[in-house]
C-alpha cells in the first residue's frame, strides 16, 4: 500500500504450504482454512475455520479468525456479526472488536447498538479519532445542546467553578431551571427472607473471572430475592451492556441511581448511557455537572465533560477539562494526547512538524507511535485526505485489515481523482478481502486515465492470472514492461505465465 505518495509495492504473496503428502496432514484446521481459502474453495475453507473454533472455543485469535472469515472471505454481515459477539464474550475489552461490531451495526443501521460499541471503545480511547468520527455520523435521538446561554454556557460554568472551588446559587439556580430527569419507580417488593441461593460475593467472582453469562443469570435469580441492592443493579446493568442488551442495561442502570442517588459509579454509568447510547448531550451533561459539583477532582468525570466539549466543538472548554485531569494526573498520557490534538486544531492549517512526525515514526519502524501521531493528527484535520490513506497504511501494517479499509474509502472519499487512493483501495479490495471484481473495476477506471500507467497494468495482469486468463495476463504484463522497461518488477514476470 503507498505511503506518504509514493507507489504501492505489489500485493503480498501467500505463505506457501504444503498440498500434498503426509506433511498435509500436519497443518492445523486454520492453516488447512487458509489453504483452501487461496485455492478460491471458499465451502471447505468455512469446513476448516469452523472446526478451529470448535477445537478452541476459548481462543479469541482463532475465533476472530473465523469471524475475519464471515466478514472479509464471504461477505457474511449477520454470521460475521455474531462471530464476533462470540469473541467478544471472550474479551470484554477488545478495542479492535469493538470497533468492527460498531461498524457493522452502523451498516446495518442498528445505530443505538453501534452507539454502545463506539462508547466502549471511547471509554477506553477517549483520544479515538476514527471511532469518534463514526460516532458523531450516526443519527441522533434527541436534540444537542444549543449554544444559547441558559443551557450550555451555564452548565459549563457550572462545572469550571465546580473544579475552581465550588459554584454560587445563580448557577445553581440555572442548573435547576434545566429538565429534570424523570426516574422511573422501581418497583416496592418485600425481600425474600430466606436467604439467596448464592452469595453475591460468589457472583463479583464469576465476574472477575469473565464468566458474563453465568453471572447474569446468577444477579437475575439474585435481585429477586433481593430488588433493593443498589450495586447488584449496577453490575447486572454493566453486564448487559457489555453483551448488548441495551434496553435492560438502561433499566438497571436507573435502578441503582434510584435506590442509591449519591453514588457517582452509578450516576457515572447512567451519564455514559445517556450521552453514548441515547444521544441525549443535554441530559448528560447535566448529569455530568451535577457529579462534578459533589466531586471536582474526579477524573472520569473531566474527561466525560471534555469529550462533550470537544463534539459540541467547544475546543477552549474542552481543554479547560483536560487541563484539570493533567493537575491531578500530570503521567496521563491519554488527556496529554487528547490536549496536544485539540491544540493542534485550534491552528488554522495542519503543522508540517506534527505531520513530518508520522513519517519519522513510519521510517524507523514506529508504526504504534506513528498510528497514535496519525490519529491524532486526524482528529484535529479529519477532512485530509492524505493522512486517512496514511493511517490505512499503518493500520494494514500492523494488522488492523477492518480498520485499513475505511481510512482508504474514506480518502477516495476526500479526493476521488487522486489514483494513489484509488490504488490503495483496489489493491487492498484485491489482495486482502479478495473482491476481484470490485478491484478489477477500480483499475481499470485508473487504466482509462492513464493507459501508460505500469503499476495498474501489471495489477490487472494480476487479477487475470488469478482468474487463470493467463494469455490476458501475459499481455497486461508485457505491456507494463514496454511502458516501463526500467522498472524491476515489471522485468520480474510470474513464472507461472513465462
Amino acid at each position: 500500500m503507498a505511503m506518504f505518495g509514493q507507489p504501492p509495492p505489489p500485493p503480498l504473496a501467500a505463505v506457501a504450504a504444503p498440498e500434498t503428502g503426509s506433511n498435509a496432514t500436519q497443518l492445523s484446521q486454520e492453516q488447512q482454512g487458509a489453504l483452501q481459502y487461496k485455492r478460491g474453495n471458499k465451502e471447505k475453507a468455512l469446513e476448516h475455520f469452523l472446526a478451529a473454533a470448535l477445537e478452541a472455543p476459548s481462543d479469541p485469535a482463532v475465533q476472530k479468525t473465523l469471524a475475519d472469515f464471515y466478514y472479509v472471505g464471504l461477505g457474511k454481515t449477520d454470521e460475521a456479526f455474531r462471530a464476533y459477539q462470540t469473541v467478544l464474550t471472550i474479551k470484554p475489552d477488545d478495542i479492535e472488536i469493538l470497533q468492527i461490531l460498531g461498524n457493522l451495526c452502523a451498516s446495518m443501521k442498528r445505530f443505538p447498538e453501534a452507539r454502545e460499541y463506539y462508547g466502549r471503545v471511547l471509554k477506553n480511547q477517549p483520544w479515538n479519532s476514527t471511532v469518534r468520527a463514526a460516532l458523531n455520523a450516526l443519527p441522533r435521538q434527541a436534540a444537542t445542546v444549543t449554544d444559547g446561554p441558559d443551557v450550555f454556557k451555564k452548565m459549563i460554568t457550572s462545572a469550571q467553578r465546580s473544579v475552581n472551588g465550588g459554584e454560587d446559587e445563580a448557577v445553581q439556580t440555572a442548573l435547576d431551571r434545566l429538565v429534570s430527569f424523570k426516574r422511573e419507580k422501581v418497583t416496592q417488593v418485600a425481600p425474600v427472607p430466606a436467604e439467596p441461593e448464592i452469595s453475591f460475593e460468589s457472583i463479583r467472582a464469576l465476574i472477575s473471572q469473565g464468566k458474563q453469562l453465568e453471572a447474569i443469570t446468577a444477579l437475575e435469580r439474585f435481585l429477586t430475592r433481593n430488588p433493593r441492592h443498589a450495586l447488584a443493579h449496577n453490575d447486572l446493568g454493566v453486564l448487559y451492556y457489555n453483551t448488548g442488551s441495551i434496553g435492560k442495561s438502561l433499566e438497571q442502570y436507573r435502578a441503582a441511581v434510584e435506590l442509591d442517588p449519591e453514588n457517582v459509579t452509578f450516576q457515572q454509568n447512567l451519564a455514559d448511557y445517556t450521552y453514548v447510547v441515547q444521544g441525549d448531550t443535554e441530559e448528560a451533561l447535566r448529569m455530568y455537572v451535577k457529579m462534578l459539583t459533589a466531586r471536582p477532582r474526579d477524573i472520569d468525570v473531566l474527561r466525560a465533560l471534555s469529550n462533550i466539549c470537544a463534539d459540541l466543538g467547544k475546543n477552549a472548554d474542552a481543554l479547560f477539562f483536560l487541563d484539570k485531569i493533567l493537575e491531578i494526573e500530570p503521567w496521563n498520557q491519554s488527556a496529554r494526547d487528547q490536549q496536544a490534538a485539540l491544540r493542534v486544531a485550534e491552528r488554522s492549517i495542519p503543522a508540517s512538524e506534527e505531520y513530518s512526525q508520522i513519517r519519522e515514526y513510519a521510517a524507523r519502524g514506529e508504526i504504534e507511535n506513528a498510528v497514535r501521531v496519525c490519529e491524532q493528527f486526524i482528529r484535529a484535520f479529519p477532512g485530509h485526505a492524505g493522512a486517512r490513506n496514511d493511517l490505512g497504511v499503518l493500520y494494514y501494517q500492523s494488522g488492523r485489515a477492518a480498520e485499513a479499509v475505511i481510512q482508504y474509502e474514506e480518502a477516495v472519499r476526500l479526493e476521488p481523482e487522486n489514483d494513489v487512493y484509488q490504488k490503495n483501495l483496489a489493491d487492498f479490495c484485491f489482495a486482502v478481502q479478495g473482491k476481484t471484481e470490485e478491484a478489477l473495476q477500480m483499475y481499470v477506471k485508473l487504466l482509462s486515465k492513464n493507459p501508460r500507467d505500469a503499476e495498474v497494468l501489471m495489477s490487472i495482469g494480476r487479477v487475470c492470472e488469478s482468474l487463470g486468463r493467463i494469455d490476458d495476463a501475459k499481455e497486461f504484463y508485457r505491456r507494463a514492461s514496454d511502458t516501463a522497461p526500467e522498472n524491476a518488477e515489471t522485468r520480474q514476470m510470474p513464472v507461472t505465465v513465462g
